[in-house]
């Protein structure tokens, strides 16, 4: 007799079905409640993610996600008014645009220092009065298989950005996207943006995601990169020490296009952060870099997935992570060749520092290459801070800690390399010293 048994559901999923049931009539267009009903589907045919599922074997999300929080209400965003303060690229001239617990914020940004050729509205807006155009382009960079992040993100996110940068407009000034999260009881927030660049267009985008208190947190940012386009784009995870950060970048590559991404992330109790990349024509780049630095019991995940779906693509990923006391890391990087996307370049690297014999570093560097006419490479490598150069620098009258400094920020660098903008280069930096500080004595 064959009996089905049935998938016991966890506590935080049996909440996240009843928080869904409190949002399913909320009044928006037929397309969008219906793509919510399918993203909610996945999470409740398959629940919350442990070891068991591959793309999750390092990372157990059930486990460190027991409980699920009440999304946040858009009133909850009008107590936060410290925004400058918050602001980890305040020194720098950009175009600020605040999403607080999941909402865009007119008042807190610079809606009216817009660069010409740039244009912005809230997502929720955007959806309202969509002819169809939002409809076509969601969805598209993430695929079919967008995996548990998206479908949480696409199930309770109700705001967050739409910027459209016109054809060949080169933007000088970069663009902020701030997301704030504070709140005074525990709350989850959902942040879904969509960027389009028009072909032949230039400019640099900054992403920074910082708040206090206890909340779970998703951000899903869509880019389409036109045809000769080039994006740069830097992240920064400064997440409250008690949060979970999860967010997924998913970017479309035209020919001939540039996307250039860096990331740093130093906060949340657990973050995980994807990439998802897929050429649509040939000679399109990608650069990908990015560090991790956690210490305590922090536990930082970079997963990344390249799909050269087309001939004559070139993809960079390098990724460090520096890690203390009882800090697990996390890299898990999947170049897909297809079998037409021939001339395909694809190097994938992932380097990681322990300076406690409690950290661990997890990492999965994967090829999958169904083309003969390729050149692709991966390697991964984790070790100590080298004797050699260690005792060099004490010789020369280095105290330790300020040798060991010296050594991870040399480390680090070259994953920051690849920022071209000095001043936001000079940040990343900053706050790498800054975290090597506050280490114990």
């Amino acid at each position: 007799m064959n009996m089905e048994l049935k998938r016991v559901k966890t506590e935080a999923e049996t909440a996240l079905e009843g928080y869904f049931a409190e949002r399913a009539a909320s009044g928006e267009p037929a397309w969008l409640a219906a793509r919510r009903r399918r993203d909610f589907a996945l999470i409740a045919a398959a629940g919350l993610p442990n070891r068991r599922v591959e793309a999750w074997h390092f990372t157990d999300l059930r486990r460190r996600m027991s409980a699920a929080f009440p999304p946040a209400e858009r009133t909850a965003a009008d107590t936060l008014s410290d925004v400058a303060g918050r602001d980890p690229f305040s020194s720098i001239e950009a175009v600020r645009l605040v999403v607080a617990n999941g909402f865009l914020r007119p008042d807190l940004s610079a809606l009216d220092r817009l660069p010409a050729g740039v244009t912005v509205e809230a997502f929720s807006e955007a959806a309202r009065r969509d002819d169809g155009a939002l409809a076509g382009t969601l969805g598209r960079a993430v695929g079919e298989e967008g995996g548990v992040i998206a479908a949480l993100n696409g199930a309770f996110a109700e705001d967050g950005l739409v910027v459209r940068i016109a054809e060949k407009a080169e933007i000088k000034t970069p663009i902020h996207l701030m997301f704030v999260n504070a709140a005074a009881s525990p709350v989850s927030t959902h942040a879904r943006n969509l960027i389009i660049a028009g072909a032949g267009a230039r400019a640099t985008l900054l992403e920074s995601h910082v708040g206090s208190g206890d909340y779970q947190a998703t951000a899903l940012s869509e880019i389409m990169i036109g045809e000769g386009a080039e994006i740069d784009h830097v992240k920064l995870q400064q997440q409250s020490p008690t949060a979970v950060h999860l967010d997924l970048i998913a970017a479309c590559i035209g020919p001939k296009a540039t996307f250039r991404t860096t990331t740093l992330s130093t906060g949340a109790s657990l973050a995980r952060s994807e990439l998802r990349v897929v050429f649509e024509g040939p000679h399109g780049v990608l650069d990908a870099g990015g560090a991790l630095l956690a210490r305590d019991a922090q536990h930082l995940d970079a997963t990344l997935f390249v799909d050269h779906a087309v001939p004559q693509c070139a993809s960079r990923q390098l990724y460090k992570a520096v890690l203390d006391e009882t800090a697990r890391g996390v890299f898990q990087g999947r170049i897909l060749v297809r079998p037409h996307a021939q001339k395909t370049d694809g190097r994938q690297s992932s380097r990681a520092l322990l300076l406690s014999p409690h950290a661990e570093m997890d990492s999965k560097p994967e090829l999958e290459i169904f083309a003969d006419d390729v050149q692709c490479a991966h390697g991964s490598t984790t070790g100590q801070l080298d004797a050699e150069p260690l005792f060099y620098l004490r010789a020369r009258g280095i105290p330790k800690r300020e040798a060991e400094a010296l050594l991870v920020l040399a480390f680090i660098a070259e994953a920051l390399e690849q920022v071209s903008n000095e001043a936001v280069r000079g940040v990343l930096q900053g706050i790498s010293q800054r975290w090597l500080a506050h280490r114990e004595e």
